[in-house]
């Protein structure tokens, strides 16, 4: 009989909470039991947020595979880190567009705010250190301008506002990033709408 005993260490950036991280432990911990069948325990880091260490224990009756498990088990936590880091970036985007809108409607008290603001795409980077926030303004020309000029000076204000929603130790940078694919999109329409009527069109039409 064989015995392997591996310990991994694990770091866990995303993780603002004890209960964040043991939640990323136990989903581990129970995907290598399902895939490998080995015993595996978290063996140091309890009390740090961002950081754990399991054993894990592989039995066989052939050393071959006693190296083989363990492999499989160093392939298993690299690939689930890949896969989490991914989503969590993701999750985190989807809670901050959902959060500004409603901030935007309800907290932001600005009169040169006064257009339609919509929040169309949040971008988070992968240390969730920078949020990239796409919003359409309704109005264009000046009105655009001045309500861009007043989210960028909001930023600071939207983040604080974030913080006790997210939950987060650390609330990504709020960065407004001018999204003008709805405009562009309702011009191409009119556009073709012109054509429907036959009224003729100039080579370039003024922006909005």
């Amino acid at each position: 009989m064989f015995v392997g005993i591996v310990r991994i260490e694990l770091h866990i950036p995303a993780s603002s909470s004890l209960k964040d991280k043991r939640s990323v432990v136990h989903g581990l911990k129970e995907r290598i039991r399902q895939r490998t069948r080995a015993a595996v325990a978290e063996v140091d880091h309890h009390e740090l947020w961002q950081r754990a260490a399991l054993g894990v224990v592989v039995v066989s009756g052939e050393s071959h595979q006693v190296d083989e498990l363990l492999q499989s088990v160093r392939n298993l936590v690299h690939a689930t880190h890949q896969a989490d880091a991914k989503i969590r970036p993701e999750r985190v985007a989807q809670r901050i567009r959902r959060e500004i809108a409603e901030i935007l409607e309800h907290r932001l008290r600005d009169p040169r705010l006064t257009g339609m603001v919509s929040v169309t795409d949040v971008e988070v980077t992968s240390d969730l250190s920078l949020a990239r926030v796409y919003v359409s303004v309704l109005e264009g020309g000046e009105a655009r301008d001045r309500a861009l000029a007043a989210l960028a000076h909001a930023a600071g204000f939207v983040r604080a506002e974030l913080a006790p929603r997210l939950g987060l130790r650390e609330v990504p940078e709020i960065r407004f990033v001018h999204d003008s694919s709805i405009e562009r999109g309702a011009r191409v329409e009119e556009l073709l709408r012109k054509l429907s009527r036959g009224e003729p069109i100039r080579d370039e039409e003024p922006e909005a």
